[in-house]
């Protein structure tokens, strides 16, 4: 055997033997990129966590709800107090984030960050329009009411905002991690309800005094008042209650 090929046979298996041992590497250092997302991933979807967005999701149930004879005054004590949970929610999720530390990928650092960021811009968001809820005069309805549809541009901006920063969360590695932990409200985008109908009171039309309450006559064509029928975009009117909530018209939550 010649010393040549010796020499070339002492290369190929040397190569083979540095291929193998770089594919052992990688592969401990993928595992060890899993173990580190999986643990960041259970310490973003912490109990507390997760309780607190179950909160929120009620919240913003209740938030559209409308409740016949509710009273201006106890509709803003209600509306008010849901807005606080949401904010709570985007809060806690934000604390989680931060205290969970740097989620093993390649951005990990600037994700973090914004996503933090974002969280609590959110949060403080909330917090102001709890603020406006309750400096809203309930003496007059209609005025109410309007102050409450006005919110509306502010909410669809928050609920945009909340859904871009768990969206970028969602998003690769980080966002596999998150949705593999069982329960974790933190894994999808749509987690945080951030899109609650500011109830609105409306009054039903009231007769004049001493206006007939007979039906009207068959000839006669009826009147939007006496079908229910409202004009395109206006809110519906309650159903004999003077001081029911129905939901202003509202942009359709984003995907």
């Amino acid at each position: 055997m010649s010393r040549k090929f010796l020499v070339v046979s002492a290369l190929v298996l040397a190569s083979a033997l540095t291929a193998c041992g770089g594919g052992d590497d990688k592969n401990d250092e993928n595992k060890k990129k899993q173990a580190e997302l999986r643990a960041w991933a259970a310490k973003v979807c912490a109990v507390d966590v997760t309780a607190r967005i179950d909160e929120a999701r009620v919240a913003l149930a209740d938030v559209g709800k409308v409740i016949p004879n509710e009273q201006p005054a106890t509709l803003r004590t209600r509306l008010a107090a849901d807005i606080s949970r949401l904010a709570d929610a985007d809060n806690a999720l934000a604390d989680a984030i931060d205290k969970a530390g740097i989620p093993a990928v390649s951005d990990g650092a600037a994700l973090r960050t914004s996503v933090v960021e974002e969280l609590r811009h959110t949060a403080k968001g909330w917090a102001g329009i709890q603020t406006k809820v309750e400096g809203l005069a309930t003496d007059k309805q209609n005025v109410f009411a309007d102050g409450l549809r006005s919110l509306n541009p502010e909410i669809d901006g928050l609920r945009a905002s909340s859904h871009t920063a768990l969206g970028k969360l969602h998003r690769g590695d980080a966002g596999k991690a998150l949705a593999a932990v069982p329960g974790c409200a933190a894994g999808k985008p749509d987690a945080i309800p951030t899109a609650p109908v500011t109830s609105a009171p409306t009054t039903s039309p009231t007769p004049a005094a001493g206006a007939s309450s007979a039906p009207p006559s068959k000839s006669a064509p009826p009147s939007a008042s006496s079908t229910g029928s409202t004009a395109p975009g206006s809110p519906p009117p309650s159903a004999g209650a003077e001081s029911s909530s129905a939901p202003p018209t509202t942009t359709a939550p984003a995907g």
